[in-house]
């Protein structure tokens, strides 16, 4: 579970600090939206600003994000629960 006040950033700081993952430079998506793309340097300019959001504001308790990053060998998806703190 993450909290509901995480931003963005916060989340990709989280996913990075699990040790079971190992990820390195994760980009995200959810619901065929882009919420950050790490490439290439266009895409990441342009989802640069989601990185301030609440990750609830552009995920619904429930929903699923879609993580891919070069040191994965495969897409992986979370399904997000919000706490409220």
């Amino acid at each position: 579970a993450v909290s509901s006040e995480w931003t963005v950033e916060r989340f990709i700081e989280w996913l990075q600090e699990k040790q079971d993952v190992q990820i390195k430079k994760p980009s995200l998506s959810a619901g065929g939206k882009n919420i950050y793309l790490q490439a290439p340097p266009q895409l990441e300019q342009a989802t640069r600003p989601n990185l301030e959001k609440k990750l609830s504001e552009l995920v619904s308790n429930g929903g699923d994000i879609t993580v891919t990053a070069t040191t994965l060998p495969f897409n992986l998806t979370l399904r997000v629960n919000y706490t409220s703190s």
